[in-house]
């Protein structure tokens, strides 16, 4: 193992994820992984290696001195990552030197942002996956200052540059097992919502106008991300993908994949109304 980097800074809130761990969500485990996977993907394909890590940011990226080279590239969140004060360009990978200096700055343009390193750390698996929980230390791995990354260096394949994945603020729903709960469900559509800054990698928040309901709890029913769940103040619950694995509000909706992972792509503040699919 080679000293990879140095954090001097570290990050508000930053997880190393992969794929997910699937199959366990019948016992309460919830699969994690990329909170936006076709965002993640974009750095990772940028390297042209699979011996990859990937680092997953909201709110700021952090501050790392780097030991020695180093393959990188960051997707999401345009014009807010530096190499030596430079703008780095997501999609495309770079080599950095020892001591050379890589930066995140507060995220701009989306809530989540990627950097992947080609070189492969020490992080445990568990249930089949690297994945950091938010909430539980299924993966315990230390991302705080002063700590040097150790890692296995990749060698990459190819040069590659990815077309990068933009926002939408108009996303398709689906019905749910719930949708009867809503007098009008079609006004799910025709309200324009707004990104809770309350969001996070268990649930996006979402505020409109009040909605009329016949009934505002349920027995306690299963969860998979995407699942949108309407509270008892009228905010939509859209679970993603740290989120619980059952819950007795209605599941009035529910969002496709490509959809799920556009909202949470989404800046908070940002407005947004959906289509049915």
């Amino acid at each position: 193992m080679e000293d990879i980097a140095r954090i001097t800074r570290a990050a508000g809130y930053c997880s190393v994820q992969d794929v997910s761990r699937v199959g366990w969500r019948l016992y309460g485990i919830a699969p994690s992984g990329f909170l936006v996977e076709t965002l993640a993907t974009e750095s990772r394909l940028a390297l042209g290696t699979s011996s990859v890590t990937t680092f997953e940011f909201m709110l700021r990226g952090p501050r790392w001195e780097i030991l020695s080279d180093l393959q990188f590239a960051i997707s999401g969140s345009e014009d807010s990552w530096r190499l030596n004060g430079s703008t780095i360009v997501s999609g495309t990978s770079y080599t950095a030197a020892p001591g050379d200096i890589l930066e995140g700055l507060y995220l701009r343009g989306s809530s989540v942002s990627y950097l992947s390193i080609a070189a492969e750390l020490n992080v445990r698996c568990a249930y089949g996956s690297r994945s950091m929980h938010s909430s539980s230390p299924l993966v315990d791995f230390d991302l705080q200052a002063d700590v040097v990354l150790k890692g296995k260096p990749a060698v990459r394949a190819v040069d590659q540059q990815i077309i990068t994945l933009r926002p939408e603020s108009s996303l398709k729903l689906l019905r749910a097992p719930e949708s009867d709960c809503i007098l009008q469900w079609k006004k799910l559509c025709e309200l324009e919502w707004t990104k809770s800054p309350q969001s996070n990698r268990m649930s996006t928040l979402l505020t409109g106008d009040q909605i009329s309901t016949k009934y505002s709890e349920i027995p306690t029913a299963g969860l998979i991300p995407g699942m949108i769940q309407l509270l008892p103040d009228g905010r939509l619950n859209v679970i993603q993908v740290d989120g619980q694995t059952t819950g007795g509000y209605p599941r009035v909706a529910f969002l496709p994949d490509f959809s799920r992972q556009h909202l949470a792509l989404l800046p908070a503040g940002t407005k947004l109304r959906f289509t049915e699919a």
